[in-house]
């Protein structure tokens, strides 16, 4: 027969854990056996306990090593060349200006005042002109109207080209006063050359074409034959209070032919006179 023999100390440990309410459980002796948690296995005494888990192994790091990026042919060019070097260094952008809102900032102008200059043909381009003046008889019967010269005078209207501003042209009527009465319809090529940069005085050289048109004698009407005219002026004109336009005109010669009260066929005239007009 077999008898089972159980150490008093165990037995009086479980006892006093098991029947004493007033003993807390932190006093009690401890045991030999561990104390099994929820969700752990506790190993029988004597069995050996399993190894605690190890880190998973390290992956290889040549493996894992991040592939570098793509260069461009011109850079790979140059890395693959040990003998070429860097490539020179690009300027610095200089920073964009920032935007403040800053009352009191000063202002920049951005577009300086233009400075006052003499006024040129362009900047009024369109005149209205007058002149005055005497010219050399038609004829040689021209005492006989009461003197050698005749009176003249003529308007134009006209105007400077844009793109060319010393050029212009305008239309002429012109008035003549002698033995013959005449009138004359013509054209005219300016061109205006500026003689000073502080005066706005120019020199003026004329070409003028048109039609002469006989229409009375010793002050009876008497309409003739019209005849061409051509003529070649100079002049000096000066501009005043950027409208006032003065000018002086002593050489103006012209021919009128053909001429069916002149042996020649031909008549050669001279022309002087001053003037006054406007521009705007």
């Amino acid at each position: 027969m077999m008898v089972w023999t159980i150490p008093l100390t165990e037995v009086a440990g479980v006892l006093v854990v098991s029947f004493t309410q007033g003993v807390p459980a932190m006093l009690a002796p401890a045991s030999d056996t561990p104390v099994q948690r929820p969700g752990t296995i506790v190993p029988a005494p004597g069995e050996p306990s399993d190894p605690p888990a190890s880190d998973p192994p390290a992956s290889d790091p040549i493996e894992n090593e991040p592939t570098p990026p793509a260069l461009p042919p011109d850079e790979a060019s140059r890395a693959s060349d040990p003998t070429e070097g860097p490539p020179p260094p690009q300027p610095a952008s200089p920073p964009a200006p920032q935007a403040t809102d800053d009352e009191d900032a000063p202002i920049v102008a951005e577009k300086q005042p233009a400075r006052e200059r003499v006024l040129r043909p362009t900047d009024n381009r369109r005149f209205f002109h007058m002149t005055a003046g005497g010219a050399t008889a038609n004829s040689v019967y021209s005492y006989y109207g009461g003197g050698s010269m005749d009176f003249q005078i003529e308007g134009i209207i006209g105007s400077h080209a844009k793109r060319f501003p010393n050029f212009g042209g305008g239309s002429v009527v012109q008035f003549r006063k002698g033995f013959w009465t005449e009138l004359t319809f013509a054209g005219r090529l300016l061109w205006d050359k500026p003689l000073s940069k502080s005066f706005a005085i120019y020199s003026s050289t004329d070409f003028t074409f048109g039609v002469n048109v006989p229409i009375a004698q010793l002050g009876y009407f008497y309409p003739g034959i019209p005849s061409a005219l051509f003529g070649i002026g100079w002049s000096v004109k000066m501009i005043l209070f950027e409208r006032l336009l003065l000018s002086f005109r002593p050489i103006g010669p012209n021919l009128v032919a053909p001429s069916f009260y002149n042996q020649l066929f031909v008549r050669f005239r001279w022309d002087v006179g001053g003037g006054i007009g406007v521009v705007w």
